[in-house]
């Protein structure tokens, strides 16, 4: 089972509107693999979904421009993360 800690709430803040790994990585300073990992088991268990650069969901990516592919949070992403504030944690 996939715990949700608080560098993968980090990461799932930057991605209320589109945003690419890439661009993650820069905002929060944490390191590219570990965004990575994270990137793929937030999608693996759907918090977050790949979308075009406008917000508009697309079906699938190549995993070789995980880094340029942008994503959003779905509506289970922001119940986690309404979730976590209410428990407190940042």
């Amino acid at each position: 089972m996939f715990e949700i800690g608080t560098t993968e709430i980090q990461v799932m803040g930057c991605l209320v509107h589109a945003d690419t790994p890439e661009t993650v990585i820069s905002e929060t300073g944490i390191a590219q693999k570990v965004v990575l990992d994270i990137f793929k088991y937030l999608h693996h268990y759907r918090y977050i979904k790949v979308v075009d650069e406008y917000g508009k969901s697309k079906a699938m990516f190549e995993a070789d421009g995980l880094l340029h592919t942008y994503f959003m949070l779905t509506a289970k992403g922001l119940a986690e993360i309404s979730k976590q504030e209410k428990k407190g944690t940042p």
